[in-house]
């Protein structure tokens, strides 16, 4: 269950791939110069030349967390973290309609596949220019607090039901 203040369907974003055991922190997990994230989230630049990352590569992996979100997959895949990042600086990510399983806006697709533009000037940015984009997009379905909680509701006695069996 997802709740919190009494509200389901909050955001909280984690990203393990970059914790640390704090009781060891004179130790450092990355090295200069090394590369740290996850490979699934890291904009073509984070990988090629870190030193220039900015707010841009943030709103690269914000539309990787959105593919993931809306198509049920990352971007890219591959068999090591290698790979995926070549692939993030490389290879077109795939269309969004061909996963889709509920109906999406075709400017909020157009939106999450402009945040994953190879070269950041293609991206939104600013956190607040891609908040003003999403503020424009009409949904496809309605979905609020009211859909959230029979959503919530509906999910408890699903797995109430499983727990019987």
């Amino acid at each position: 269950m997802s709740h919190r203040g009494g509200l389901g369907d909050f955001v909280k974003v984690v990203d393990f791939g970059l914790v640390r055991n704090l009781a060891s922190a004179s130790e450092t997990m990355t090295m200069d110069g090394g590369v740290a994230g996850t490979p699934a989230y890291m904009s073509p630049e984070a990988s090629q030349s870190p030193e220039n990352v900015d707010a841009r590569s943030d709103i690269y992996s914000l539309g990787c967390v959105a593919f993931f979100l809306l198509a049920g997959r990352p971007p890219f895949d591959g068999n090591n973290s290698i790979e995926i990042c070549w692939k993030h600086v490389r290879e077109a990510p795939p269309e969004l309609s061909q996963f889709e399983t509920q109906p999406v806006a075709p400017q909020l697709t157009a939106l999450v596949m402009q945040c994953l533009a190879k070269l950041p000037a293609a991206r939104p940015q600013t956190m607040e220019d891609l908040l003003r984009e999403l503020n424009s997009i009409e949904a496809c379905q309605a979905w609020g607090l009211v859909e959230a909680e029979a959503w919530w509701k509906q999910q408890e006695s699903e797995q109430a039901a499983e727990l019987l069996e």
